[in-house]
């Protein structure tokens, strides 16, 4: 339904790359069935975008064939669109990676998925992409729906230790906000980044520096270290009128969720659902440029590339009113 503005859902797009890696999708059915997604891709923009095309589809049609819906055939339904994207770019990256094309085995993508249906909210989240939940009316209330996949993170680091033991370099932190799997990869669950999950994609030494057959990870190497399988939550929705406030990372790096939730109902009691996504946006960039003392003029006015990506990331937002 629409809340009282009108509006079923908002988004906002800005890149910092050239050209951007982030995708999103949103999906309203007549049936009652919604949806909505953001993708941060890195290493490049091919995953995101693959599962831009093919997870949601997957997903609402697989979940209406079963209508009316149990939690336990909704959650199977999740995993399996999740398990076709996987093996879809899986097996087209085997290929390239044959050829030499070596690029292939370190793109990725964080997937975020929100789906309702028959009353009940599902949030898929693999990567750090986050979702926020939040009331329109009444005292103010926020729940994170989402738990980070980031190595910064102590209960992923715990984990990757207890599963690779005897790993000096399972996690390494640039500093505190910075850690890396094996150096390399922040994110702990993402679609894509096969050469952290199969030795098959693991290339040979370099050779004088070259790196064109893709990355190499020295001994000791035990894949998998990452999973592309989301954690699902799940909550009957509130009675009361809520949304979910759904970003890449590039919102969360400078806007808590709390001013998350109180920049969307400020703009659903002012009659301006629709541009809450957006409001969103520009406070992240705001306070991106105050970061780096610059103006919001300024910062909008780099060009795409190193000199914005050296000052945030790009920045996804779909606001999903309940």
């Amino acid at each position: 339904r629409r809340n009282s503005s009108g509006s079923s859902s908002s988004t906002f797009v800005h890149n910092a790359n050239a050209p951007i890696e982030d995708r999103l999708r949103v999906f309203h059915g007549r049936d009652g069935v919604k949806a909505a997604a953001v993708f941060d891709g890195h290493g490049g923009w091919q995953v995101a975008e693959l599962a831009q095309q093919r997870l949601l589809p997957r997903l609402v049609e697989s979940v209406r064939r079963q209508r009316p819906c149990n939690e336990a055939g909704v959650q199977r339904c999740i995993d399996e669109a999740f398990d076709a994207v996987e093996e879809e770019f899986t097996q087209a990256a085997r290929q390239a990676f044959k050829l030499g094309f070596g690029q292939v085995a370190r793109v990725g993508s964080c997937a975020l998925v929100v789906l309702v249906v028959d009353g009940v909210l599902y949030v898929a989240n693999s990567g750090d992409c986050r979702a926020v939940l939040g009331t329109l009316r009444g005292p103010a209330q926020v729940a994170a729906l989402t738990h980070d996949h980031n190595a910064r993170e102590p209960r992923e680091q715990l984990r990757l230790s207890t599963d690779h033991p005897g790993e000096a370099d399972i996690v390494l932190c640039k500093r505190r906000s910075a850690c890396y799997v094996k150096g390399r990869l922040q994110p702990t669950r993402s679609l894509g980044d096969v050469y952290l999950k199969d030795a098959f994609f693991n290339a040979p030494p370099y050779v004088q520096g070259d790196r064109s057959r893709g990355r190499h990870v020295p001994q000791p190497y035990s894949p998998p270290y990452i999973t592309h399988r989301p954690e699902v939550t799940v909550r009957r929705l509130p009675g009361d009128a809520s949304f979910v406030v759904l970003g890449t990372d590039g919102l969360w790096d400078t806007v808590s969720n709390e001013e998350a939730v109180m920049v969307v109902r400020n703009c659903s009691e002012k009659g301006n659902a629709a541009s809450a996504a957006a409001r969103l946006g520009q406070l992240a960039l705001t306070k991106a440029a105050e970061a780096c003392g610059m103006d919001l003029d300024e910062l909008r006015g780099l060009p795409p590339g190193t000199a914005r990506r050296s000052r945030h990331d790009d920045i996804s937002v779909v606001v999903l009113y309940l």
